[in-house]
């Protein structure tokens, strides 16, 4: 993350689920350090189900990072097989 940036990215994660299920929320926040707000947000949710032999059925899983792009003033959204789309944020 850059020294100056304005910006910074914060991830959360959830698991849940039983025995026989697993449900994990990665949620990233992207917040202004100068007011303390929420900017942008983005979110990606898996799940999966044990079925006896292995783990089977599983979804999601689009979005695999959030990172502060080179010049801090956006964001580089890393996504399942490799595609990066860089999202800029609003400020000076």
């Amino acid at each position: 993350m850059s020294a100056t940036s304005r910006f910074e990215v914060r991830r959360h994660e959830h698991h849940a689920g039983g025995l026989f299920e697993l449900e994990i929320t990665i949620s990233w926040d992207v917040i202004d350090r100068q007011t303390g707000a929420t900017v942008r947000s983005f979110t990606d949710e898996s799940s999966a189900r044990y079925d006896g032999v292995g783990w089977a059925g599983a979804s999601g899983g689009c979005v695999v990072d959030v990172t502060l792009s080179a010049d801090g003033a956006g964001v580089d959204v890393h996504r399942a097989g490799g595609a990066i789309e860089h999202v800029a944020l609003d400020g000076p």
